[in-house]
């Protein structure tokens, strides 16, 4: 029979489960066609755990769909019971397979499949957020793998706990990446983590739910969920998917190994740049310097020539210079006795002064003014009419 596990209550090594099958759509019903009581025995979960090995664990969860052989068992008293033989996984894995081909439809519809993905991430990926299991053995690997390093680069990480099976795994997650996202400056980015399990334990990860919060993050997320063949829905919109928890420690070992290398490389070819520089700068050095010792020579040998020319010539030309001025102080003073008033007197004219001072108009005298005639030899004093 087909169904759907709507609860499961363990007891004493038996199993005792309520069965229902749901309409395509709900109705007044809550959208039960039939519901059931049945029950695994101690004896059948040890073949069946037997057979299917830890998929079993899987298979029996709430909220499962499973194809069951069974049989009808009426009691008196206890009435009628659905008595599990055996559990069909290839018809769950079908059913979960269409259920993650239409998530993965709604992701692409909504263009979140490679948002994450586009976030750059930093040079350098030292603080981590993680989440996982803290007793889960994957977590403890990943902590053990990156802090032995060869290297002894230091990371921090921070544990945010959930569950990584079970029917708490997506609430617990979608909390703990709420958080994260509270305090995202305070950390590079958030890995999911967990051990190796079976195909149906990556149920969990193909989550509609989750695979949205994962797509919106702000930090870039890293996925290391413990599977080499199989991707999860969560694995296809994180920035970066992992086989491993150690996988995803290596990944940040060997991305802080190319940060160092790149510093290691730009160290090197700085220390080049500088050296040529440097080397250049001494060349022009050098060429400045011998080109200032031919040129202070070069000054210093015409100063020496110029100050031997002025040696030799200045008395010449001091000689020269005094016979110049002795001339032209001589016609100087020709020029000052030839214009001085005795000489002008001399050439018959007269100086007329009036109250001391020489007149140089008519229109300074008036009738009355009394004035004064200076000649060579004498003068005379008038009165204007």
């Amino acid at each position: 029979m087909r169904c759907e596990i709507a609860q499961l209550k363990p007891s004493r090594g038996h199993f005792y489960l309520e069965l229902v099958e749901k309409q395509l759509e709900d109705n007044e019903n809550d959208g039960l066609r039939a519901q059931a009581q049945a029950v695994i025995w101690q004896r059948t979960h040890q073949r069946l755990l037997r057979k299917n090995g830890s998929e079993l664990n899987y298979l029996l969860q709430e909220g499962m769909e499973v194809l069951l052989k069974v049989e009808v068992d009426f009691h008196e008293q206890y009435g009628l019971k659905l008595v599990i033989q055996d559990i069909d996984p290839t018809y769950t894995l079908g059913k979960m397979e269409l259920k993650r081909r239409a998530i993965l439809k709604e992701l692409k519809a909504q263009n979140l499949m490679n948002k994450n993905g586009g976030i750059p991430l930093p040079l350098v990926l030292q603080r981590i957020a993680v989440i996982s299991s803290e007793k889960a053995a994957g977590y403890q690997d990943y902590l053990q793998h990156l802090s032995q390093n060869d290297y002894q680069y230091a990371f921090k990480n921070e544990l945010f706990p959930a569950a990584m099976q079970g029917v708490n795994t997506e609430k617990e997650i979608l909390k703990q990446l709420k958080k994260i996202e509270r305090r995202k400056a305070e950390f590079d980015s958030i890995i999911i983590i967990r051990g190796g399990g079976a195909k149906l334990a990556l149920a969990t990860f193909d989550n509609l739910e989750l695979a949205k919060a994962v797509a919106n993050a702000s930090l870039p997320v890293f996925t290391g969920i413990g599977h080499d063949m199989d991707e999860t829905v969560l694995d296809k919109v994180a920035n970066l998917a992992l086989k491993t928890p150690t996988a995803v420690a290596d990944f940040f070992i060997h991305r802080t190994l190319q940060f160092e290398s790149l510093l290691m490389n730009t160290g090197v070819k700085l220390k080049e740049t500088v050296q040529d520089i440097l080397q250049n700068q001494i060349t022009v050095l050098s060429q400045l310097t011998q080109s200032l010792d031919f040129q202070s020579n070069k000054t210093i040998g015409q100063a020496a020539q110029m100050l031997d020319f002025i040696e030799t010539e200045m008395p010449r030309l001091v000689q020269y210079r005094f016979k110049t001025a002795a001339k032209e102080l001589d016609n100087l003073e020709k020029m000052v006795s030839f214009l001085s008033p005795e000489a002008t007197l001399k050439r018959g004219f007269s100086l007329t002064t009036k109250n001391g001072k020489i007149v140089k108009s008519s229109k300074e005298l008036k009738k009355g003014t009394v004035i004064k005639t200076h000649f060579l030899d004498g003068k005379i004093e008038s009165e204007i009419k």
